[in-house]
């Protein structure tokens, strides 16, 4: 089986996959620290639950935009489970044309979700990644990864935001504002959401959509 792992700033997925099948997705925090005998016997354990172990693991993809990981993971597939490595660079042969201005810049993410976009749906196309940090990437039609948008996430704004008032609260974003107009503080700063989701991302698409004939889906 095939262990994939997908590393973001805030969180870390695991897939574990026999040939096309998805046999087990699990979600755990992000701990830039952890040695790879910690995420072996994190992993173990959720596999577990699941009838699963590493022991059925045969190789090890990383995603990651956390380099302090890497090793970690590394290390974990190498000298633990003994299976080969792989991780995701730019310089991965993945069937996507680089037409970023520094090809070796493109964060793993950005790559993996454009050739997964292409996989599914076809090219062209314009990917939209909500995370700690939002990504905003364009394919053309000859599946050449043209670039795109960073922009805070929601968390994030909201941190700052919040962090650079005196009497704004934290809220949970998860949590709708009842109406459109909010009569509250909280519901206030939950209006935010939709607004960002809108505001940000239609001018971002906007942008992304025109700067060639080429039209994106």
């Amino acid at each position: 089986m095939l262990m994939a792992v997908d590393i973001g700033n805030t969180q870390t997925v695991l897939g574990l996959f026999e040939g096309e099948e998805l046999r087990g997705r699990w979600r755990i925090t992000t701990e830039a620290y952890r040695t790879a005998d910690e995420l072996g016997a994190v992993s173990d354990g959720l596999l577990r639950l699941r009838g699963l172990g590493l022991d059925r693991v045969e190789a090890l993809i990383v995603s990651s935009v956390v380099p302090v990981l890497n090793r970690s993971y590394k290390n974990l597939a190498e000298q633990v489970l003994e299976v080969p490595f792989y991780q995701v660079t730019p310089m991965m042969q993945t069937g996507l044309k680089n037409r970023y201005d520094d090809p070796g810049a493109v964060g793993a993410d950005r790559i993996v979700n454009a050739v997964a976009a292409g996989r599914y749906y076809g090219y062209p196309t314009i990917i939209v990644d909500f995370g700690t940090a939002t990504t905003v990437c364009a394919v053309d039609a000859e599946g050449a990864y043209r670039g795109g948008a960073i922009l805070p996430g929601l968390y994030v704004a909201l941190d700052a935001l919040v962090a650079q008032t005196a009497k704004l609260p934290g809220v949970d974003l998860e949590e709708e504002p009842p109406k459109a107009i909010a009569t509250n503080t909280p519901d206030s700063e939950r209006f935010y959401r939709p607004l960002r989701l809108v505001g940000d991302r239609r001018a971002s698409l906007f942008d992304l959509r025109f700067p060639t004939p080429t039209n994106y889906r």
